[in-house]
């Protein structure tokens, strides 16, 4: 099991239920990803973020602060290299680092029609409690057909298990460990589903994109 532990002199004690999200690059690299018959077959990966949990918290030795976080899954992002160019042609030649903070960038993204997906990988095994946990709090209240999607995730995660979420404007589709669930058709949950993964960070290498 990955235990990260920061200790910090003047840090404010957080609560055991929080979460820590941290930026990770993928520098220049991009990387596509093919799928069965009928589904995109170029995507291209602009980004990911890892999802921390906060574990413990407490006083050190030295008379500060410090928490333990474990890392929940790694979020990468994928956008269909065709649908964003046309969509995301206002933004042209703008830097990169920038426009990915913009929250109107982003939200263009999450409106837009064409083709994303979300994988989320697991380089630990992780319960499918502490997943939905998770999820379940990033959501909210009040998003139709939320429960279904996180009933998706009850299995156990053991390292190499990928969850596929994509997404094709209307409908969430959803494959986990290589188990093909079914469709959900809510407009409303893939967006609500999206605003959890699109960010700086899983847009951190949309530069290309923008060419």
């Amino acid at each position: 099991m990955r235990i990260i532990k920061i200790v910090f002199m003047f840090v404010a004690l957080f609560g055991l239920s929080a979460t820590v999200l941290s930026p990770f690059s993928l520098g220049q690299t991009t990387q596509r990803r093919a799928f069965k018959s009928g589904g995109p077959e170029n995507l291209v990966r602009v980004g990911r973020r890892e999802r921390s949990k906060l574990t413990d918290a407490g006083r050190t030795s030295t008379g500060g602060f410090g928490f333990t976080t474990m890392e929940l899954y790694e979020a990468h992002l994928y956008l269909d290299e065709e649908g964003a160019r046309k969509t995301l042609e206002p933004f042209r030649a703008q830097d990169a680092g920038s426009v990915a903070k913009d929250t109107k960038f982003q939200q263009t993204i999450i409106d837009a029609d064409f083709p994303k997906m979300v994988v989320l990988t697991f380089d630990y095994k992780r319960s499918g409690r502490d997943i939905r946990e998770d999820l379940a709090e990033e959501l909210g209240r009040g998003v139709r057909d939320a429960g279904k999607f996180l009933n998706y995730l009850r299995k156990d995660f053991e390292p190499g298990n990928e969850v596929l979420i994509r997404f094709t404007g209307q409908s969430v589709m959803t494959t986990v460990a290589g188990t093909e669930m079914a469709e959900i058709q809510n407009p409303e949950l893939a967006k609500a589903l999206l605003k959890l993964f699109v960010n700086q960070f899983t847009l951190r290498d949309v530069g290309p994109l923008l060419k």
